[in-house]
């Protein structure tokens, strides 16, 4: 009888991981290209996980199990995106995608060193690269990184500091010192064949959040060294390096700066299905449990290979490992009765901002009244690799 129990268990097991096995592998595979966010392959996996729901029998949550909402999808050019010195068009000149949109046309250029401003009273370091210019209403052009590339001993190596390199920051401090425009150029020390280097790309998927007031784009230091006379920006870069000194200076230039964009939207959806609780005094304190399906795509900046439509990330440890766990566990679940009600929902966009676990909390107002309160979450990310340790997250912001 013993071996007749273990033997039905057994089978039970390995049903049960054939049956995840097939759906990583296929929420995993090359045709669903990574699963990113408003691409076909994300539609496909939506449909995919939408028949599993309906096959175990989950319930819908209102009229159906998909969960839209819209997301930003991607930036995309729609006019004049140049950047000319002195009727010299920068062949290779890109926009930023949190640029503003607007057209500058005969702005003088300065040369910003780093862009950085240190607060006056600070303790360690004494340094602004915009002490003794004037930058009102003018095009900046600003290096990336900060003093402390090139110098070991610079104060800049202090992590405290870090932040200064930053683009976010730069651009804010070129706005607080009422700059029209900014040109980012690669610091050349950091750079392996200066003066060449790699064309600038233009990231399509950045932008859909905060706007900087500023016309902003990319260059490179050998356009940049065309205007700049007997000094190049190795050798300006160098002597900051030395002196930990501003070298900033103002261009006999003028400059048409034009960056034109917009950004695109679509629609997307979480998977929600419901086992609604039996028990009377229960059935209204709702467990979400939960995974998140969506994954990069072809990569990006916020992934592991940076660049832009790179290779597929498939994801199959994160999230397609969850996901197909989540559909199991619904799976098991079903097979018999519950005090309390069960939602599962399977996230979208959860990559891009965790967007599609925030669509589903604030919208739950509108069930609350029908299904009852969420007392509890499971989230099951990341659960491929376990062998003989679990990792619970969350206990230190939830009772």
């Amino acid at each position: 009888m013993k071996k007749l129990i273990l033997l039905t268990l057994l089978t039970s097991l390995n049903t049960y991981a054939a049956s995840m096995k097939d759906m990583v592998t296929y929420l995993a595979s090359d045709s669903l290209e990574g699963r990113k966010p408003g691409k076909p392959g994300n539609e496909m996996a939506l449909d995919y996980i939408e028949k599993q729901v309906k096959d175990i029998g989950l319930s819908p949550l209102g009229d159906n199990h998909r969960q839209e909402f819209t997301i930003f999808t991607e930036m995309v050019k729609n006019g004049d995106n140049l950047f000319v010195i002195d009727s010299k068009v920068d062949a290779l000149f890109q926009p930023i995608s949190f640029s503003l949109s607007k057209t500058l046309t005969d702005k003088q250029l300065v040369f910003a060193g780093f862009g950085i401003s240190i607060p006056i009273g600070d303790q360690k370091i004494v340094y602004d690269d915009y002490q003794g210019i004037d930058v009102k209403d003018k095009i900046v052009i600003i290096m990336s990184g900060d003093p402390g590339i090139g110098n070991i001993n610079s104060p800049f190596r202090d992590p405290a500091y870090i932040s200064y390199r930053s683009l976010f920051y730069k651009l804010k401090n070129a706005i607080s010192h009422g700059a029209a425009g900014a040109i980012i150029i690669n610091d050349p020390l950091s750079l392996e064949n200066y003066p060449e280097e790699e064309a600038p790309y233009f990231n399509t998927s950045e932008g859909g959040g905060h706007r900087f007031s500023i016309v902003v784009g990319r260059s490179t230091n050998k356009f940049i060294n065309t205007f700049l006379g007997p000094i190049s920006t190795l050798a300006i870069q160098k002597k900051i390096s030395k002196t930990q000194k501003p070298f900033s200076l103002e261009l006999n230039n003028k400059a048409n700066l034009s960056v034109q964009l917009s950004k695109k939207t679509g629609r997307v959806a979480n998977i929600v299905g419901m086992i609604e609780g039996s028990d009377p005094k229960y059935k209204k304190e709702v467990i979400v449990i939960g995974a998140h399906m969506d994954h990069l795509g072809h990569g990006g900046e916020s992934s592991m290979d940076p660049v832009q439509d790179g290779k597929i990330h498939h994801g199959a440890d994160d999230n397609a490992s969850g996901t197909a766990f989540v559909l199991n566990l619904a799976s098991e679940l079903k097979k018999s009765e519950h005090k309390r009600t069960y939602v599962f929902v399977l996230f979208n966009a959860e990559e891009m901002g965790l967007l599609g676990s925030s669509h589903f909390v604030s919208s739950w107002a509108r069930y609350e009244s029908s299904y009852g309160k969420l007392i509890a979450m499971l989230n099951y990310d990341m659960v491929g690799r376990y062998q003989k340790d679990i990792s619970v997250m969350g206990t230190a912001s939830a009772k």
